[in-house]
């Protein structure tokens, strides 16, 4: 015996697959989300200290 009509239970189906692919991106924002503070802002400060102490020596009449 068929509990929901075919058209509730598409509804459904639609609702529960956009629901996992909802979850699936949040869970993979959490993941990758951390990575930013840990790896990509220190590589960014390392980066620009990095460009700044080498203009000191190639720049032409930097100081």
């Amino acid at each position: 015996m068929q509990w929901r009509s075919i058209k509730a239970q598409s509804r459904r189906d639609k609702f529960l697959r956009t629901r996992d692919l909802m979850w699936l991106v949040i869970l993979g924002w959490m993941i990758v989300w951390p990575l930013d503070f840990f790896i990509t802002i220190p590589l960014g400060l390392i980066w620009f200290f990095l460009c700044r102490w080498l203009e000191k020596f190639f720049a032409p009449g930097g100081n």
